[in-house]
Order: C-alpha cells, then sequence, then structure tokens
C-alpha cells in the first residue's frame, strides 16, 4: 500500500470553517449527512481526501452549487497589532 495522507477531524473542520464540537453536533443531530465513512485507528477517525472531495462534489450537484475556490484573503491571519509593512497591502 502507498503512502497516503489522510485528513483528520481538524482537517474536516479547517475546511468547512466549523469547530471541532460543531463537527461533531452535525454528525449526531444531523442523520441526513452523509458524510464519507472515516477510517477508525485507535481512537482517532481519519478520511481519504479523494472521497471528501467525491462527497463535496456531489452535494454541490445536488444543490445545483459550484465548490468555491479558497480565497486567499481567508487564510489565517496574524494575532495582535498589525505591523507597518502590512498597513501598505491593504
Amino acid at each position: 500500500m502507498k503512502d497516503e495522507i489522510l485528513l483528520t477531524s481538524k482537517d474536516i473542520c479547517r475546511l468547512f470553517k466549523i469547530s471541532d464540537e460543531a463537527l461533531r453536533q452535525r454528525l449526531l443531530t444531523n442523520p441526513g449527512i452523509t458524510i464519507p465513512k472515516p477510517l477508525r485507528l485507535g481512537r482517532r477517525l481519519f478520511w481519504r481526501p479523494q472521497d471528501v472531495e467525491k462527497w463535496l462534489e456531489e452535494a454541490a450537484v445536488k444543490s445545483g452549487a459550484a465548490i468555491p475556490e479558497p480565497d486567499p484573503q481567508d487564510l489565517p491571519r496574524r494575532r495582535g497589532r498589525p505591523r507597518k509593512s502590512d498597513a501598505d497591502k491593504v
């Protein structure tokens, strides 16, 4: 078996921009959500990236929406006071 990168629940949360607790609540309270079945290693859950991408594409087709590309403005921001060099970029 080739080396394969697996997504953790934190990766899934970053993808959907929700907290870990929100992911758990949505999976428990919404039986209609058909998220791909995770791989269980011990107590941890992992997802294959290609399964998640396929699921997102199918969900987009059902809703008639296109999957948006990530916006560079949505990248994590630095905490604290902005630097003078950051003010020039705005």
